[in-house]
């Protein structure tokens, strides 16, 4: 399964919700929940009414039961005033 976005996010905001996940581990170029594969790729800025927004590409690859849960979190935090 794959599931992919791009977020009007800093990079560093995405990684620090990772790194302050207990059983998410960082990896050489991104990080692993179970075996869900996560990269995080900062995009160059978007100009919208005359203000940059930062973009930032998160992917999530692996099995649906790994892939699921951690996407369903990560989407939970950053719609709610968690992010």
């Amino acid at each position: 399964m794959r599931k992919e976005g791009v977020w009007a996010l800093a990079p560093d905001r995405i990684i620090g919700f990772f790194r302050s996940q207990a059983e998410i581990a960082p990896v050489e170029n991104g990080f692993q929940f179970r075996n869900c594969r996560i990269s995080v790729t900062s995009l160059a800025p978007r100009l919208v009414a005359g203000m940059e927004l930062p973009q930032t590409q998160v992917t999530f690859e692996g099995s649906e039961e790994s892939v699921s849960p951690i996407y369903k979190q990560f989407i939970m935090w950053f719609l709610s005033a968690g992010g």
